[in-house]
């Protein structure tokens, strides 16, 4: 597997100049997967899907993403932090970057992203789950609870989809299990 980081817009045409220079064939096992990406055109979008690559996202560092991006000569917020746009057009989004104390923080900003690239609830934990799952290449043994899976889980102190997305960043994990074994209890 490739782990690329790009930081940039340029560092993003120099990947995709490459792909289409030197393109994965289809029955390459290999996959390739952006980390960052952040800093993104129309046209770089529509590439990364077409592509099917990975790209891990850092919502938690939304604003941060956003006032860098803004700062680049020809700036397009619109296509900057393009979650959904992302997934719709068939790339693999991954999210990371969790906040130890703050765990659901990152899953809020997903959440209430302005404009059109917010995410789903649903389409946010699918990120967070079998989207890592897929860039480590693990998608058959991870990121669902069904049988044949490992047995990771986390079990929270409130119902995600009773919640106003507002209080996202105020959940705790109160159990979590990797591999089938108790990590960290509360309860």
């Amino acid at each position: 597997q490739l782990v690329v980081p790009v930081e940039d817009g340029p560092a993003l045409d120099q990947v995709l100049e490459q792909l289409r220079r030197h393109p994965l064939p289809a029955e390459n096992f290999r996959r390739m997967t952006l980390l960052g990406a952040p800093c993104t055109n129309s046209r770089q979008l529509r590439e990364l899907g077409e592509q099917s690559l990975g790209v891990i996202g850092f919502p938690g560092r939304l604003e941060k993403t956003l006032a860098a991006c803004a700062g680049q000569p020809g700036a397009d917020l619109s296509t900057c932090c393009a979650f959904r746009t992302l997934k719709g057009l068939g790339a693999h989004m991954a999210f990371g970057g969790l906040d130890s104390l703050t765990p659901f923080s990152g899953l809020q900003k997903a959440v209430l992203r302005e404009g059109k690239e917010a995410l789903s609830l649903e389409a946010a934990l699918e990120t967070w789950t079998s989207g890592g799952a897929w860039t480590g290449f693990q998608e058959d043994a991870l990121g669902k609870l069904q049988p044949g899976y490992q047995a990771d889980l986390a079990v929270l102190d409130r119902d995600l989809f009773t919640l106003p997305p507002e209080a996202l960043r105020h959940v705790r994990p109160v159990l979590t299990m990797a591999a089938g074994r108790v990590l960290h209890r509360e309860i």
